[in-house]
């Protein structure tokens, strides 16, 4: 069964019953159904499976899951997720990649000339009221209350980005906090697809 955005103009209360009718028909009759939607949210609470698509190319398939965690392109890191990925240009300089003051290991298979960035997830930043070695120094700019959460604009080592805290967090802006990309979550994109580095803690 195919269907191109069959629930973009419903009022939002109805929408989630219709949803919820379409994945209990999908269940008792066990058909494959084709959900075409641009709103990320319809897309991961529906499907068992979701492709994300830029341009006509097919960027990446897997699970909600997985897209979230492993996004292989930054598209599907910054499409997917409120607020998206952050995302950095980055540079090769002493056998590594850096953005602003930040840098990790360069991937064996990544030269000068290549379009490299670097990227994490806003809820895998960590954050720390109090200096801890090896972290950012960042200043908060902006808050943004959520209800479930709490966005926090940082700037600080010659970047700006986003972290996601939890709602009982008391950070204001104007506050001086620390702030680690832990690799093991962060992404290196050669030429706009993922590659793979050692994972290791390093000093910033």
């Amino acid at each position: 069964i195919l269907l191109d955005e069959p629930l973009t103009v419903i009022d939002p209360q109805q929408k989630w019953h219709l949803r919820r009718k379409l994945k209990q028909l999908r269940e008792r009759f066990k058909v494959t159904m084709i959900y075409v939607t641009h709103d990320q949210h319809e897309a991961l609470t529906f499907a068992d499976q979701v492709t994300v698509m830029n341009m006509g190319e097919a960027l990446q398939t897997g699970s909600p899951q997985e897209l979230h965690d492993n996004p292989q392109a930054p598209f599907v890191g910054y499409f997917i997720g409120s607020p998206g990925m952050n995302i950095f240009p980055a540079f090769i300089k002493d056998n590594r990649v850096w953005a602003g003051d930040f840098h990790m290991p360069m991937p064996a298979d990544a030269s000068s000339e290549d379009d490299l960035k670097i990227g994490i997830r806003p809820e895998f930043v960590r954050l720390s009221a109090t200096q801890q070695d090896g972290w950012m120094e960042c200043v908060v700019q902006t808050v943004y209350m959520t209800g479930s959460s709490i966005i926090l604009d940082l700037c600080g080592r010659g970047l700006e980005f986003k972290v996601r805290t939890p709602e009982t967090s008391t950070y204001q802006a104007g506050d001086t906090v620390w702030a680690l990309f832990p690799q093991a979550v962060t992404k290196i994109y050669v030429n706009d697809r993922a590659v793979s580095v050692e994972k290791k803690e390093t000093p910033v």
